[in-house]
């Protein structure tokens, strides 16, 4: 229980950094939904994902995104609350926990 909860703190500042550099509107708070890893989600879907990015509004432009490399990733569903807004993203991130490789909106 003790490591799944650092994990999900890891995680969670991962995200939270993220976001911190890439919303229009960088005054938010997050909620935590669920996490989980999975070795199902092709390199090739994390790409696309990534170019999908730019058609969020609620994020800025020219994203820099690491190349997703196969293996097992790491998915992070959380709510972002900005005033009286909520929108709500799954993150996938880098087996250590450490970068956002792309997200998508839910």
């Amino acid at each position: 229980m003790l490591i799944a909860c650092g994990n999900r703190r890891k995680a969670s500042n991962a995200v939270e950094d993220f976001l911190r550099q890439n919303l229009v509107n960088a005054e938010f708070k997050t909620e935590y939904i669920s996490m989980d890893s999975t070795y199902k989600v092709k390199d090739s879907v994390l790409i696309a994902l990534q170019q999908q990015a730019p058609q969020d509004k609620a994020f800025k432009k020219g994203i820099k995104w690491d190349k997703p490399v196969p293996g097992k990733i790491i998915y992070m569903r959380m709510k972002v609350i900005q005033q009286e807004d909520t929108i709500v993203r799954t993150f996938y991130l880098d087996p250590e926990m450490t970068k956002v490789l792309a997200f998508k909106q839910n």
